[in-house]
């Protein structure tokens, strides 16, 4: 058996055996996720179970914080979003000017 003959045997088996395993970790940490995500809406159901109208002073330290840097996040979007706003009129201020300057030309040299 030739070397050539050996790879077209082997070949397919190994990236055959890649992909079985590939899928298997795969399937894992999905396995993993759903089950993690599934506990945390468990939680979060007991929570609003027993008190829908959970007070920020409830809140862990933890919920807390990470609503703080959701707050903190959101704001710097709207900040973005604002100052994109400022660029945008700023930059279709200039085309006008520019658009009105070779009207001008234009007309000038008529």
């Amino acid at each position: 058996m030739t070397r050539v003959e050996a790879l077209a045997i082997a070949a397919p088996l190994l990236v055959a055996a890649v992909a079985g395993l590939f899928a298997l970790v795969t399937n894992y940490f999905d396995d993993k996720a759903t089950a993690k995500r599934k506990k945390q809406k468990q939680a979060d159901a007991l929570r609003h179970a027993t008190n829908p109208a959970l007070p920020l002073s409830d809140l862990s330290e933890a919920e807390r914080e990470q609503l703080k840097l959701h707050i903190e996040t959101l704001e710097a979007f709207a900040e973005t979003v604002k100052n994109a706003g400022t660029v945008v009129e700023e930059s279709s201020r200039r085309v006008h000017i520019a658009a009105a300057a070779q009207r001008s030309l234009e007309n000038e040299k008529r």
